[in-house]
């Protein structure tokens, strides 16, 4: 990861990393291994527009950390 200087400190540097879009390519590149059904460490069983019930890959590290029943339900 690339950082920039911010601030000198007496005790030392702050670094910032300086990628412009590390957010939006980090969620990007997460969905990607998804639909790719990559690293992918459970299937949910749901149902789509039509009523019908697909299996949908994902991570449980997302899950978990954005939802508190799959906390729950995973932890």
């Amino acid at each position: 990861m690339i950082f920039q200087v911010n601030k000198k400190m007496d005790q030392g540097l702050i670094l910032t990393p300086t990628l412009p879009n590390f957010i939006d390519d980090f969620w990007e590149y997460l969905y990607t291994l998804r639909v790719n059904g990559l690293l992918c460490d459970i299937e949910l069983c749901v149902k789509n527009g039509d009523g019908n019930l697909v299996i949908m890959h994902a991570h449980k590290l997302i899950l978990v950390a954005s939802s508190s029943y799959f906390k729950q339900a995973l932890e």
